[in-house]
């Protein structure tokens, strides 16, 4: 009975995010797309913009192109770079507060999927002043639509660029937790595709947060309730990145690394319109536990919840 119980929510689910989730993320996808980035805030009037990125890209200089056609444009930055690899609460409170105290009015997101993830909740923060983090927790409980956010992915596995959800760690009693803030606002209007930022960027890594998108499409393929756009995607996805990892991490060259991010794009757009699975769930929580780094876990997980699934979804892994 729980059963049925389960599976006909996830089906009403299912038919939810395929009728209202029509909302596409443009792309600006090629080589040194971040640098079209400050003619797009003059377009839209921006003077003063929040960059959350990580101190390895300001240490590095990876971002000097960048700062200089913003001053060349009389546009005001502030960098924010207080996020730990699994963003937590207080990392979004100290980024709403630089956000706030130095007056910006827009939010400019580049590196992996915690930078990404840490903008939205901060975005949707400052949207939403009345409204807490953990009051946010789960789905479609924020009001207000975010500032304008523009997301620069810098690996290639979260998806977070175009999805309509953020994973957020909080301790509640001496216990640690990962969740999701889960919404349709979260979902950005644009997002910067830039294979250049994706050469630096270490083997492991790179390997990793692969895994990552393709345990997005694995999971959002095999599921039950798939849509033929979903499939679609899914399968592209995955054929991007069984096609580029290799190259990718032998060359480093823009093709195979734009191909990858694509791919993780693609991975991330299928679970918007549908779900991830127990891989996902597994993933998280012993993320939570013990810190490892979730495309890692998905990595591990993955084969082994694929052979229990085996006689399910033989036919679509054929």
């Amino acid at each position: 009975m729980r059963k049925i119980l389960y599976r006909s929510t996830q089906y009403i689910f299912s038919v939810f995010v395929g009728l209202v989730q029509n909302k596409k993320t443009d792309l600006i996808r090629e080589e040194n797309s971040l640098l079209k980035v400050p003619n797009l805030l003059k377009e839209k009037n921006v003077s003063n913009v929040f960059i959350v990125t990580t101190p390895g890209f300001i240490k590095r200089k990876t971002l000097e192109p960048l700062f200089h056609e913003l001053d060349n444009l009389n546009i005001k930055y502030t960098c924010f770079t207080e996020v730990h690899p699994d963003p937590s609460v207080e990392d979004v409170e100290n980024g709403v507060s630089s956000y706030l105290s130095n007056s910006c009015c827009a939010i400019l997101a580049i590196g992996g999927g915690s930078v990404l993830d840490c903008a939205k909740v901060i975005g949707a923060r400052i949207s939403n002043p009345k409204t807490s983090v953990r009051k946010m927790r789960g789905m479609l409980k924020i009001k207000k639509p975010l500032p304008l956010y523009l997301p620069v992915p810098a690996t290639c596995g979260t998806g977070s660029e175009v999805t309509a959800a953020a994973v957020i760690s909080d301790t509640i009693n001496g216990q640690h937790y990962k969740y999701a803030v889960t919404d349709l606002k979260l979902i950005p209007n644009l997002a910067i595709l830039d294979s250049n930022l994706l050469k630096t960027l270490p083997d492991n890594m790179l390997v990793t947060t692969s895994m990552d998108a393709l345990t997005h499409s694995l999971e959002a393929y095999t599921n039950l309730f798939a849509s033929k756009a979903v499939v679609k995607d899914s399968l592209e996805s995955i054929k991007l990145i069984f096609e580029n990892i290799d190259s990718a991490l032998a060359n480093r060259d823009s093709k195979s690394l734009d191909n990858l991010l694509y791919g993780s794009t693609l991975a991330g757009i299928a679970i918007t319109h549908n779900f991830v699975g127990y891989v996902h769930a597994l993933a998280h929580a012993i993320g939570a536990m013990y810190g490892l780094a979730h495309g890692y876990l998905n990595s591990i997980i993955l084969p082994v919840l694929l052979k229990e699934y085996e006689n399910k979804i033989e036919k679509k892994m054929k």
